[in-house]
């Protein structure tokens, strides 16, 4: 089956020059971080009984007194039913676009079930499950504030769009391990999901971030100062900004001081901006062979894609590690958006598609 697969950086050892400011930067991402698990437990948020995760997990009704493998064969029976129930994008069909996920203030986003066969140990902690993964956006505001803090009315940008992809096994481990826990507070479904799911949700979008920013700067040509917009928060952070600017300012430089090996090389450059990483730009996994949900995974994979052919073609550089398989692979792709429910999303997609095949005509 013809798919734009995802640009991974290889075993081979790459030319590399790292951003000598990059332990400060995390030293700072790192404070902040802290101080926005601080600002999260102390207070009491819980996510409104409406919101289709909510309703997903008072479906399930998981039981504290199961086992983990049970938790987790359980889930998965359930999981294709439940996507369908609550309109989610799996192998059972297409859903529908929400507008009050995670990103909220008019979003359009588009959830889709990861599946896999992973197995969870029996030590699994909530801080080791990413259940809710911001796939793709064109959102290029950060910082840290949660999902409920936002506005449910279309406050913002009538073309902001997202996807999600949405570990649902691992939103069912993390509230039987919460259930499990000793608490005398903050005990309910809406209480975990704020605590955990969309509060590591919200760290992996500063970190994808990283892409759009050298995405509009490389294929968009939009100037790096025009791009940072931090969220403004209610606790003590401390400022990002300037370390952002040059950590930005000295990867521009490296990706246009020379030739890049292959597109892994692009990939092994992209430093994460936390430690540890939350976000490792997964593709959805094995969804990326199924016809019905593959077109979900493949915009991220198509921002990799143009910000190495914009690079290589500024340079004058031929490519010749994958060109010729996305001659073959793009139309298909193109074609595959047909099947996105949202007409913003759908002809978004296709623009980007569109985009990425002037810059492999435009490379000699």
């Amino acid at each position: 089956m013809q798919t734009l697969t995802f640009p991974t950086a290889g075993s081979y050892i790459y030319p590399m020059k790292h951003y000598p400011g990059m332990n400060n930067l995390r030293r700072v991402t790192t404070f902040n971080e802290r101080a926005f698990r601080g600002y999260v437990d102390q207070n009491p948020f819980n996510l409104e009984n409406q919101h289709l995760l909510v309703g997903i997990l008072q479906q399930l009704a998981i039981d504290p007194e199961w086992d983990l493998d049970y938790v987790v064969s359980y889930t998965r029976f359930r999981s294709n039913s439940l996507a369908t129930v609550f309109k989610i994008n799996s192998i059972s069909g297409v859903g529908e676009p929400i507008k009050d996920g995670l990103y909220r203030e008019g979003t359009t986003e588009l959830w889709g079930l990861l599946e896999h066969d992973k197995v969870y140990p029996q030590t699994i902690r909530l801080e080791d499950l990413r259940p809710v993964v911001p796939v793709y956006t064109n959102i290029l505001k950060r910082g840290y504030k949660l999902t409920v803090e936002r506005s449910l009315n279309p406050t913002h940008r009538g073309f902001d769009m997202a996807i999600i992809g949405l570990n649902l096994v691992e939103l069912a481990i993390g509230w039987w391990l919460y259930m499990r826990e000793d608490r005398d507070r903050d005990t309910g479904i809406h209480a975990y999901l704020c605590k955990y799911p969309l509060y590591y949700a919200q760290l992996m979008h500063n970190q994808g971030l990283t892409v759009n920013y050298l995405y509009e700067f490389f294929v968009r040509g939009v100037p790096l100062k025009d791009l940072w917009e931090m969220e403004q928060v209610k606790f003590t952070t401390l400022g990002e900004e300037k370390l952002y600017k040059e950590y930005f300012s000295f990867r521009v430089d490296f990706l246009t001081s020379r030739k890049l090996v292959d597109i892994g090389h692009l990939v092994a450059s992209v430093d994460n901006i936390y430690h540890p990483n939350y976000f490792n730009y997964e593709d959805g996994g094995r969804n990326k062979l199924l016809s019905q949900t593959r077109w979900l995974w493949e915009p991220n994979s198509i921002r990799w894609y143009s910000i190495y052919f914009a690079i290589c073609n500024a340079l004058g550089h031929p490519v010749g590690d994958v060109k010729a398989r996305l001659k073959r692979t793009l139309p298909i792709v193109h074609e595959g958006f047909n099947k996105c429910p949202s007409t913003l999303c759908r002809e978004s997609f296709k623009r980007e598609s569109l985009e990425l095949h002037r810059l492999i005509l435009k490379n000699k």
